[in-house]
């Protein structure tokens, strides 16, 4: 069976299972161990321990190769939404920091990481923590309830979860609402992982290596960054909505 088709029927208890196991186990682990002293680390433990639990679920499946180069058949689409969405990410930030300097925090965007903490968390963040969302928030988790309920009502949850998830993120969600449209016009969970890894690997060449904050803070980038990811998040939006209106036509 193809690996795209073995996920759609994954049932969403299955994957409970394994978040839960890798909870206790990462509970486990940092507590007997100095482990925990490694920033990040259960984070990102507990996310490998799922990616062990959706390579299991989908053993036996084939078809992976094959997915992969017909994702860049949509490299247009892929290049397009990476774009609105990283750029919207700033809105947020720019947002807030514009109408109230002092009322955010910039320290949760410059992590100091430093050696195998370093290169833990970039193996984490780029690579196993966008195939694991992806395979469970969109793969299992609106595949299921897309089932149950209508397209929108399904996007809207499975999204919702998606930023709550990462702490309710409003750009998280509206990112969370793009990847379902691709991911159903395509019926390939790659698109939405290749996205998803671009989005999370220049996150943190600018964050973690570059510390742009430091630049983009500051009047007048801040206001041009403000109108350019407000800009593109009506630009994600948009997408979305043309995306569903195609789609449920049908």
């Amino acid at each position: 069976m193809n690996y795209n088709e073995k996920l759609r029927s994954i049932r969403i208890r299955e994957a409970i299972v394994f978040l839960i196991v890798g909870m206790i186990v990462t509970g486990i682990i940092t507590r007997v161990t100095s482990l925990d002293s490694i920033q990040g680390f259960g984070e990102n433990l507990l996310i490998f321990i799922v990616f062990l639990g959706f390579i299991y679920m989908l053993r036996g499946t084939t078809g992976f190769t094959d997915s992969i180069g017909s994702a860049f058949e949509h490299k247009n689409e892929i290049i397009y939404l990476f774009v609105i969405n990283f750029l919207f990410g700033f809105f947020l930030v720019a947002f807030i920091t514009f109408f109230d300097p002092s009322g955010f925090d910039t320290s949760a965007l410059s992590r100091e990481y430093t050696g195998a903490g370093f290169l833990f968390n970039v193996l984490s963040s780029v690579i196993l923590a966008p195939v694991v969302e992806e395979l469970l928030f969109r793969g299992v988790l609106f595949n299921r309830l897309n089932e149950k309920m209508s397209l929108v009502l399904a996007m809207l949850i499975s999204s919702l979860l998606f930023g709550l998830f990462h702490g309710f993120g409003v750009t998280q969600f509206v990112f969370g609402l793009c990847m379902c449209v691709v991911y159903l016009k395509t019926r390939n969970i790659m698109v939405p992982i290749i996205i998803h890894i671009m989005n999370n690997l220049f996150a943190v060449i600018f964050a973690d290596i570059l510390h742009v904050e430091s630049f983009i803070l500051q009047m007048p980038m801040l206001a041009v960054i403000l109108v350019v990811s407000a800009v593109c998040g009506i630009l994600a939006l948009l997408y979305t909505y043309k995306g569903v209106k195609a789609l449920e036509g049908l």
